[in-house]
């Protein structure tokens, strides 16, 4: 094998995620349309307040959505021309979540995952960020570690968001203070002891001891 250098940029890397969906009509040359799937774009596509929170929610299928309907007390819908496939259903796609919507608040979220589950249709709670730190897999993992920090007391730490076999990382340090790298930056630089001195004196930087 050979080596070679890897660019990853950033703006070119989410274009390639988020595009793929919202060229819709700009897909073709002359366009066929307006750029944007609108499945994505309506206002009613987002997460759900239930009777105690809040849920995400994604019926796909044919079927999903007539179970749906029937699950949410509205079977009349499963009749609907409007609701029958997903042509028709993503021409009327932001009645469609405006109903999805009107009928989410009549369950707890507990009782929406537990039927949504049964029925196979996509849904995950919403948590707040506060909810993370208890997550059961996060937890598992150790993911946040709380340590003692030097001056500031216990302080919580982030884990490593990727994990390679054979050289684990970690944290090696704790979170600077203002100034207290100031020195030996500066001495890095190549600046004199007198010279940061100076700079000290004069208050062009600050420095914590």
């Amino acid at each position: 094998g050979e080596g070679q250098r890897v660019d990853v940029p950033m703006f070119e890397a989410m274009n390639y995620f988020m595009m793929l969906e919202s060229l819709y009509g700009y897909t073709f040359e002359p366009p066929t349309g307006p750029a944007g799937y609108t499945r994505l774009t309506t206002p009613y596509r987002k997460p759900y307040r239930t009777k105690d929170g809040y849920i995400c929610a994604l019926p796909y299928s044919d079927r999903q959505w007539l179970k749906f309907f029937e699950l949410g007390g509205r079977p009349e819908l499963t009749q609907d021309e409007r609701f029958s496939d997903i042509a028709n259903r993503t021409k009327h796609i932001s009645e469609v979540y405006k109903i999805v919507e009107e009928i989410m608040p009549s369950k707890t979220t507990a009782e929406w995952i537990e039927a949504f589950k049964a029925l196979d249709i996509p849904a995950q709670k919403v948590n707040k960020p506060e909810d993370v730190l208890t997550d059961e897999h996060i937890v598992a993992t150790n993911f946040f570690k709380v340590v003692e920090h030097p001056t500031e007391g216990k302080i919580r730490n982030i884990g490593m968001p990727f994990e390679l076999e054979k050289s684990p990382g970690s944290v090696r340090m704790q979170a600077a203070r203002k100034g207290e790298h100031t020195t030996s930056i500066l001495e890095e630089a190549g600046y004199s002891v007198e010279e940061i001195k100076n700079f000290l004196k004069k208050n062009i930087v600050q420095a914590t001891t």
